[in-house]
């Protein structure tokens, strides 16, 4: 992994470690527009992407990420957990991407 693409999935992880700490829904910042990894790798294909790498799929299929959409204003503890779940996703890929 050449270090654009570690640093931008080092933020990519912060990013879902903020999410497991909003105190509303409203607070949380789950689209590409503020995703470094999508920032970088901006083209629907994800080519060059870690998480599309991983997945064989492009925009974050096969992710936990994907069941974000279903979340209701009252479903807080529920959105929490799968971000901690997305952020467990990224920073595996710490690893399988090194090596």
């Amino acid at each position: 992994m050449d270090s654009r693409t570690a640093e931008a999935l080092e933020l990519s992880i912060g990013k879902w470690r903020a999410n497991e700490n909003v105190n509303s829904l409203s607070d949380a910042k789950t689209g590409g527009e503020d995703c470094p990894l999508c920032i970088l790798f901006p083209h629907r294909e994800c080519s060059g992407c870690p998480v599309a790498e991983h997945t064989g799929e492009p925009e974050c299929f096969s992710t936990p990420y994907m069941s974000k959409r279903d979340f209701q204003p009252d479903q807080l503890p529920a959105f929490k957990k799968m971000a901690k779940d997305m952020r467990e996703f990224l920073e595996s890929l710490r690893e399988t991407m090194e090596g």
